[in-house]
Formats: C-alpha cells, structure tokens, sequence
C-alpha cells in the first residue's frame, strides 16, 4: 500500500482480447505542456528541477524540525521538544520528517500550537501560561522566555529574530537582554511564536505549514491542494510555461485566474500490465457460489469503484468502475444483473405453469386413452 500504491486484480483485455487480471498504478510527476507534431504533450520535469524552484514548499514540515533542532539545546528540559499542534503531539524523526507521536495534554492558550518538552506521554510547555502584566509573577516566565529566544537563534535558514507574542506583549531579544513591549494591536489572549524583521513579526509557523502538517504527517502522502498550487506558481515564476502536477488520474493546472483545477488527460492515465495469478481451488473460483457471484445489481465484478491513487490528498481523482476497464457495457450488465433478482421467483412461475400444462396433458392422455380402448363410450 505504499506510494506508489498498486492496485489488483483490475480486468482488462490481454494482447488476445480476453479478460484477464492485471496489475494498476498510477503516473505522479511534475511536467510541463508543450506542443507536439501532432497534439500537445507533458514533458517531465526532474524531482531535483522542481525541488530548486519549489525548496521548502515542497517539504513544510522541515520549519517544524528546524525549530526543534534548535530547541534542543535548551539546557534541564525534561525530554525532548516537540510540537503541540492541534491538539496532537509531533517530534522528529530519523528521516528528517515529522512523526505523530501523540494527543497532546491541554496547554496554553495558544493560535494553535506550542512548543513543549515530551516525556512519559506527558508533554510540558516551555512556556508557563502567565500574567505579562504582573511584574510580581513574571520574572521565572521571563527568564523561560529568554532561554527558548537564544535557542531559537540558532535556527538554520531562520527567516528574521526570534520573537514571542504573549498577552498583547512582545518579547524578543535585543542586545542579549530580553526586551519586552506593549503591543496595543496584538490579541488580548493566547501566545504566537514569531519571526521578527524590524518592526514586522511574522508567526514562526504559518497557515501554509500548519495546515500541510496536520493533513500529511502521519499518512502516505506528501502533497496538499495548496501546496500544488503554490509550486505551480513558482514554475511559472522561474520561465516553465504551462507547468502541470499529474497524480490520481488527473492532470491538475492553474486556470486564467490562478486557481488549481483538475482535468482529465491521456498523461495521467493508469499503467496496467498482467498479473500471473495463482491457481485456486475450485471452491475459491468465480461462479463456484452461482451466476450471481459475477451477475448482480451489486457485483463487485463489475461495478466495484477504482479510484485513482498517488501523493496528493485532494477528492479530486479518477474513479471509474471495473466494467469500464474491461470495456464492457456498464448498464447492458446492471440491467442483465437486475434480472437476477426476479428469477427466483420466474422460476416459481415457471415451475407452475408446467405443472398445469402437465396436468392438462395428463388429463387430454387420459380422455385418448378412454376413447382409444372404448371405455368412454360403454360409459355412456
């Protein structure tokens, strides 16, 4: 089940015309559209092409592990930083990614996520909820504040200084003292961890990122909607004409106002080839249960859904039924499958009915027999 997944036994004809099983998967690529001889045609673009064009938008979750990389040397924190994210608790992995690791405990109030220390499926904010405004009860919060900026510091490819919004207040680090300012704009409640360049913080985590983390991590796929769109975009930007991301069975492009839409074409159809399968025993074969194990209203022969597969989460794939892959008629079958739920009862019919006939025809032999020896007219 893993990408790229392959699906079976799909039937389709083999090079004799026959039915037979076969294996299914389907193309995921980036390319570009160009005119052909003959018809437009996808051209391919290399994984390394897209990824110096794209970088990071085509992995967000590497802001989330820089940032823990970085909160790592956070000295007498009590396991490893994680972050808290809607509810559930993410940590690095070997692989440079992002694994669920669990739900998470209630923290502070937040603009969804926070960064904490995780041990013994306990998790433990860096950051105490507190009251900026009571000199007499912040200096330990501060002083926590402190220690997570200078660690924050040493994010690779950070974007801006560190900063931390708490409570209508901005903390950040100025001449190696932590600096705090009123921010009469900011929100009343909850935290917001920021990128700070001059005077225009940017959250540390944006929508973008957050939202491709809570969709992928955890899951197979790699590629969110907005993501897709994005990377087109910087295709386009960087002189590919017509750029395209092909997964699922359809062809996805940004239409004239630059919104992402899927359309079906020939460059995203599926890759069938036969499937050598096993010999089964006689009991396990189609047809052993009766007609119905392949002719009914319902059957999974032929009316069974395949849908398209690949690496971006979306509901916009292809999705066609066995019977379309067999190149059979899909409603001569349902009408001819429905007929089975009549025969049953056809057949008491018919059963009946020859039983009158035959006791018609025994009574008509009877009445020639009688005749025949006589017996009819001595009676009369």
């Amino acid at each position: 089940t893993d990408l790229p997944a392959i699906v079976e036994p799909i039937y389709r004809r083999d090079t004799n015309g026959k039915l037979a099983p076969h294996r299914m998967m389907w193309p995921a690529y980036w390319g570009v559209r160009e005119n052909g001889p003959e018809k437009e045609t996808i051209r391919p673009l290399a994984p390394s092409e897209v990824e110096a064009s794209a970088g990071d938008l085509l992995y967000p979750e590497r802001a989330v592990v820089r940032i823990l990389a970085a909160l790592e040397k956070i000295p007498d924190r009590p396991g490893p930083p994680v972050l808290v994210l809607g509810g559930t608790v993410y940590e690095p992995n070997l692989d440079g990614g992002l694994t669920v690791k669990s739900a998470a405990a209630n923290g502070p109030a937040s603009a969804g996520y926070y960064f904490a220390s995780a041990e013994n499926g306990e998790t433990t904010p860096f950051i105490p909820d507190f009251d900026p405004a009571n000199a007499a009860a912040t200096a330990e919060p501060e002083a926590a504040i402190q220690t997570v900026l200078e660690a924050l510091r040493e994010t690779k490819a950070a974007p801006g200084e560190p900063a931390f919004l708490y409570k209508g207040f901005l903390y950040r680090l100025t001449g190696g003292a932590l600096d705090k300012s009123e921010r009469k704009d900011a929100a009343a409640a909850g935290a917001e961890w920021m990128w700070a360049k001059g005077d225009s913080p940017q959250p540390m985590l944006s929508d973008f990122e957050k939202n491709a983390v809570m969709s992928l991590t955890g899951t197979d796929l790699r590629l969110t909607e907005s993501q897709v769109a994005r990377i087109l975009e910087v295709l386009a930007r960087d002189g590919r004409k017509n750029p395209v991301y092909i997964s699922g069975g359809k062809l996805f492009r940004l239409d004239k106002k630059g919104r992402l839409e899927a359309v079906n074409d020939e460059a995203a159809e599926p890759v069938a080839w036969p499937l050598a399968h096993e010999v089964r025993p006689a009991r396990q074969s189609l047809g052993w249960n009766g007609c119905t194990d392949c002719h009914s209203a319902t059957s999974d022969f032929f009316f069974a859904k395949v849908n398209g597969r690949g690496p971006l989460q979306t509901k916009k794939i292809a999705s066609h039924t066995n019977a379309t892959y067999m190149g059979v008629n899909n409603v001569y079958h349902r009408l001819f499958g429905l007929s089975y739920l009549g025969r049953p009862y056809f057949k008491i019919v018919l059963a009946a009915a020859a039983f009158v006939i035959g006791i018609v025809l025994l009574a008509a032999l009877v009445l020639a027999v009688g005749r025949m020896s006589g017996l009819i007219e001595k009676r009369k």
